[in-house]
């Protein structure tokens, strides 16, 4: 018997990458039925419209929200610039996967 593919993905930051994700997931599972896992960087609680979207997609496509990342080690005079932004969430995330995986 053939094992489902299982697939990780993980969008960037913001809403305008992570609905084009979730519509590439919804196609995996529909067309090639795959299994995916996202994993989501998270600025804070998603709005419940999005909790709403969520909940309604397929059972193959699990969510993994990642905590919201804290900037307290930043000086006070610095701006979060996104860039630092990007680079703490993609470290968090990078350590998701690799557990996921059982790497780590």
């Amino acid at each position: 018997m053939a094992q489902t593919p299982n697939v990780v993905i993980l969008p960037s930051p913001g809403m305008g990458h992570l609905i084009p994700f979730i519509q590439f997931a919804k196609h995996l599972v529909h067309l090639h039925n795959f299994h995916v896992t996202s994993i989501i960087p998270t600025i804070g609680s998603p709005p419940n419209a999005m909790k709403a979207a969520f909940q309604a997609l397929p059972q193959k496509i699990d969510l993994i929200f990642l905590p919201p990342v804290s900037f307290d080690d930043l000086h006070e005079d610095i701006e979060t610039p996104v860039p630092i932004a990007l680079e703490k969430l993609m470290g968090v995330s990078l350590l998701v996967v690799l557990r996921f995986l059982g790497l780590r």
